[in-house]
């Protein structure tokens, strides 16, 4: 669903990292939560970009579902609101995805209350539907109401981090704490991560954690080097964090494993 109808867009690159943007980022939002916006730079999307940065509500832009899978950002997005009018057989499976991100709502922008799609996107899964005709007074109080709900459902579910030695995984932020340094991860390396730890000290098949990323991908070419890909994004974003007692390695003929040390890793 949609995958197809949103071009990528100048300055969404392949991070899923959202526009260069006036977004809130200083400390006091970097345990809060925040908002996808996923599908093109059309009319709504502007929309909900004023009214977000107004209302001082943390956003991101992404043109497809597969690039939210990649997002390196501090902010859980808890909230995600889907730009389109039209559903198709894959659906379901990418509702299934972005609940497998974390996203505690969502929401789809865009058919009419007498379209037949409008029925249709709540039978599916969607938690509301918000009319394309919404002017930008109604779009505002629309996204209020659900941005409170989301944050309300999100603080009554909190999420439980998974440890291993001193390391601690926090899945509300997709990130993890290790020798008192903070590295905040995208999706796909979080879930490589969480697969890594779970099975501490054996190591993860390469097929485990194409499964693992096919939850939160959804059409993951079995022929793709996804998983590889994933891994050298992971030791590089530990890396980058200053983590250096934690390896990723490759272990030949099976997968990865994980080595954990108190010293500095050489």
């Amino acid at each position: 669903m949609f995958e197809t109808q949103m071009a990528t867009t100048d300055g969404i690159g392949e991070s899923g990292l959202g526009l260069p943007l006036r977004t809130p980022r200083d400390a006091t939002y970097s345990h809060q939560h925040g908002v996808a916006i996923i599908g093109a730079l059309d009319a709504n999307c502007n929309k909900l970009i004023d009214i977000c940065q107004h209302q001082g509500i943390y956003f991101r832009i992404f043109p497809n579902v597969n690039a939210l899978a990649h997002y390196p950002g501090p902010q859980e997005l808890s909230l995600a609101i889907v730009l389109g009018d039209r559903l198709d057989a894959s659906s379901r499976l990418m509702l299934d995805a972005l609940q497998a991100m974390g996203v505690q709502r969502t929401v789809l922008l865009g058919p009419s209350f007498e379209s037949t799609q409008f029925p249709l996107a709540l039978d599916t899964g969607f938690d509301e539907v918000w009319p394309d005709a919404s002017g930008l007074p109604v779009l505002k109080a629309l996204l209020k109401k659900s941005w409170q709900t989301t944050v309300r459902v999100s603080k009554a579910t909190p999420h439980r981090g998974s440890s291993l030695g001193a390391m601690v995984l926090h899945p509300e932020s997709c990130s993890c704490t290790i020798s008192g340094a903070v590295a905040y991860l995208s999706r796909s390396c979080f879930v490589v991560l969480q697969s890594l730890v779970s099975h501490y000290p054996e190591p993860v098949t390469r097929n485990s954690l194409f499964t693992a990323l096919g939850k939160i991908v959804p059409g993951l070419d079995a022929r793709s080097r996804a998983v590889d890909m994933a891994v050298y994004r992971l030791r590089k974003q530990l890396l980058q964090a200053g983590v250096h007692t934690l390896e990723v390695r490759t272990i030949e003929h099976i997968g990865y494993g994980l080595t954990l040390s108190h010293l500095p890793l050489q």
